[in-house]
């Protein structure tokens, strides 16, 4: 289904409610800080994100991104694997047709940002250290000879660690991601 015929497929209310509103005092710092992050769509933060049900799996489905079936204690789940293939950069390419979750979601960081524990300058550096340190592991990733963009970042990096029979390089690669996994617990993630 092309884009522009996915835009005649009715939404459900919630979806429209859920919309980001620029006119929210929250959309600047939202747009400042998600528009140039990324890293929850780009599988550093998650490993998948759970749609709202066969419905928004089929649309997702449709726009032409995988969807995976999964189980959690009985129920069925339809999930979206990460990192995105929707992601262009650190935007989404389907924003306006997101799932539901995706549009629900905030990060920790983002919400110290909206409550003013975190000025936008410290979010915007907190950020681009993270970036930064996937990036730095991404390159040890490469230099073991392991494919880049293959799964979420902490699954590119064990596989990379297995590959590897030099210690000095795997004690590097378990030091940069203890720290990184670090980073995005204290900052990114709630407890």
């Amino acid at each position: 289904m092309e884009l522009a015929r996915w835009a005649e497929i009715p939404q459900s209310p919630a979806c429209l409610h859920m919309r980001f509103d620029s006119s929210s005092p929250s959309g600047p710092i939202t747009d400042a800080l998600c528009a140039n992050c990324g890293l929850c769509c780009d599988g550093s933060l998650l490993a998948d994100v759970e749609l709202a049900g066969r419905r928004e799996a089929d649309r997702m489905e449709a726009l032409g991104l995988e969807v995976e079936e999964g189980d959690d204690e009985g129920r069925d789940l339809c999930l979206l694997p990460l990192p995105c293939a929707a992601l262009r950069g650190t935007r989404c390419s389907i924003y306006p047709h997101r799932p539901e979750t995706c549009r629900t979601f905030e990060c920790r960081l983002l919400k110290d940002a909206l409550a003013g524990r975190v000025s936008l300058a410290e979010a915007r550096g907190v950020i681009e250290e993270t970036r930064s340190l996937a990036r730095r592991l991404g390159e040890l990733v490469e230099a073991v000879g392991e494919e880049e963009g293959g799964g979420t970042l902490a699954e590119r990096v064990h596989e990379a660690m297995g590959a590897v029979a030099e210690p000095e390089i795997r004690k590097e690669q378990r030091e940069r991601f203890a720290v990184f996994e670090a980073l995005v617990r204290e900052r990114f993630l709630d407890d």
